[in-house]
């Protein structure tokens, strides 16, 4: 038996097991990440709603690509879920400060959907994003804040209370990142 097969075969003598019941093991090819976000979107690929996430619901496991479980400052999208630069075509255009991986993450996810392995739920997401208007939807419903010109805003004055994604953010420099 490989060390691969031994592995697979501990991984299915641990899953359910009562020492994971509080912090269960995660599905292959999952990493667990702080969301801040989450976005509905209909079936035929039209936004529905979304809302900003508590604290206690933050955690999140999501689906990621050998390359992305560990990415740190590269631009390895995650396979489905991921944060806005790189998942809104219209992120730069906004004004988005980081650097954009719209393009590498819609090549990926296109691949998928190109594949003997597409999920219907995963081209309808696809079909969203491609229409470039995530961050318009968001902006909309109050979700993201920006500025009269739809730019996303970065700092708050002190004279109004703080929206509830701009709590979420850690402040670097006075400022807080949407993207």
């Amino acid at each position: 038996m490989s060390w691969i097969e031994k592995l697979y075969e501990t991984y299915e003598r641990c899953d359910g097991a009562p020492q994971f019941e509080t912090d269960p093991l995660l599905p292959l090819c999952h990493v667990y990440q702080q969301a801040h976000l989450e976005v509905v979107i209909t079936g035929d690929s039209r936004y529905r709603t979304a809302r900003v996430l508590q604290r206690t619901e933050q955690r999140t496991s999501i689906a990621c690509t050998e390359d992305s479980a560990s990415r740190a400052n590269d631009e390895a999208p995650h396979a489905l879920c991921d944060k806005v630069q790189y998942c809104a075509l219209d992120y730069e255009k906004r004004g988005g400060r980081k650097k954009p991986y719209w393009q590498s993450y819609r090549e990926q996810l296109n691949q998928w959907c190109c594949s003997p392995f597409a999920h219907p739920k995963a081209k309808a997401v696809l079909a969203y994003l491609q229409k470039g208007s995530l961050l318009e939807d968001l902006i909309r419903e109050g979700i993201v804040i920006a500025d009269l010109h739809g730019q996303l805003l970065d700092t708050w004055t002190r004279d109004r209370p703080l929206p509830p994604l701009l709590r979420l953010l850690v402040a670097k420099q006075g400022r807080r990142d949407q993207g």
